[in-house]
């Protein structure tokens, strides 16, 4: 699916799901996106003053990946 951009919700919910702890491969499949573009979306569009839903700031969870 080349050159499709995220909607808002799907950025949601991927920062909500990093929240959770759930890892990037596992987001991947639940949204049918590359595992890549979950990666480049956390990289460069993550606020990192941001405190997600469910109160994990994305940098500590983005320092979780395996």
């Amino acid at each position: 699916m080349q050159g499709k951009h995220l909607t808002q919700k799907e950025r949601f919910y991927i920062e909500k799901r990093r929240g959770e702890g759930v890892n990037q491969a596992t987001i991947a499949r639940e949204l049918e996106l590359p595992r890549s573009t979950i990666s480049r979306e956390l990289r460069r569009n993550t606020d990192p003053t941001f405190v997600s839903v469910a109160g994990t700031p994305p940098v500590i969870a983005f320092a979780m990946l395996p």
